[in-house]
């Protein structure tokens, strides 16, 4: 991989990780908390400025390293208004990056709803980019779907991460602890199925077959899906396992926390694997 893609690779990541934390957390408290306090799993609002201005940074880097990929240095000035004014890239290269200012604004407002609302849209802006604009409409409707529900659990994971660690500095009792994990399960339960089956329909599309471990992108692909079947696993002994052991013997609070650790670091893993696919030709 040529430098300037490693940059825009890097990019996409930082955009995405940012945007997800802050779709997923503010989603979390409207299913998972049940009036509780939003104090104990929400972020704080610098951790909630520093990502959305991440997001603006990454986002803007981003359509830099794109732009450089066309034209020399001499003239990608002329090129990136092009980009912006001319092409069909333009309308969404323009929400992206007003939906990130306002983001912006959003977190420095302290503005819940704007910020899932903000979020939301820029999620969306997958839906017609990349592959998946490709394929028309139905296209375009199964990536939101799989990037907004792979958003509210991937998310999700760091408020979760919060409240579990406050349980087990007694800030709250392991029973609500035990409810905020059960609600989220619940989420969870239902985003991971939207996920595998709209990237099931992603891959045929794309493919047409199994991914191809002989080739480039099938080995990034089937990385993916490495790292989120770990990711089940995990998802599934925190559930079965270590969740119905809350309030009795031993440690499993601990056991919790390092096991949603796990989880987020594999969720970097993922989303480092998706934004290198972005760049990829599935045919090689």
């Amino acid at each position: 991989m040529e430098p300037n893609q490693a940059a825009i690779v890097l990019a996409r990541w930082l955009y995405y990780g940012a945007v997800m934390v802050l779709f997923g957390s503010s989603l979390f408290p409207l299913y998972a908390l049940a009036g509780r306090d939003p104090t104990l799993a929400v972020l704080p609002r610098a951790a909630n400025i520093t990502l959305a201005l991440a997001a603006l940074v990454a986002a803007s880097g981003w359509l830099l390293g794109f732009t450089a990929t066309l034209v020399g240095p001499e003239d990608w000035s002329d090129t990136l208004k092009a980009i912006l004014l001319e092409s069909s890239f333009g309308p969404l290269w323009g929400v992206r990056l007003v939906g990130a200012l306002l983001l912006v604004g959003a977190t420095v407002l302290r503005h819940p709803t704007w910020i899932a609302a903000l979020s939301l849209i820029l999620l969306a802006c997958e839906g017609w980019s990349g592959h998946a604009a490709a394929w028309g409409l139905a296209g375009s409707i199964t990536m939101v779907v799989h990037v907004v529900s792979a958003s509210a659990w991937i998310g999700g994971l760091v408020p979760l991460g919060r409240f579990v660690r406050a349980a087990q500095q007694h800030r709250c009792s392991s029973t609500e602890a035990q409810g905020v994990l059960l609600r989220f399960s619940h989420l969870g339960l239902a985003a991971v199925s939207l996920i595998t089956v709209t990237g099931v329909v992603n891959t045929w599309r794309m493919l047409a077959m199994a991914p191809d471990p002989m080739d480039a992108y099938g080995r990034v692909l089937l990385t993916k899906i490495v790292l989120f079947g770990f990711m089940l696993v995990l998802a599934t002994t925190n559930r079965y396992w270590l969740m119905p052991q809350l309030g009795g013997p031993g440690r499993p609070l601990g056991a919790l926390v390092r096991s949603i650790v796990m989880e987020q670091a594999l969720a970097a893993g993922v989303l480092l694997a998706v934004s290198a696919l972005g760049l990829m030709d599935p045919s090689m």
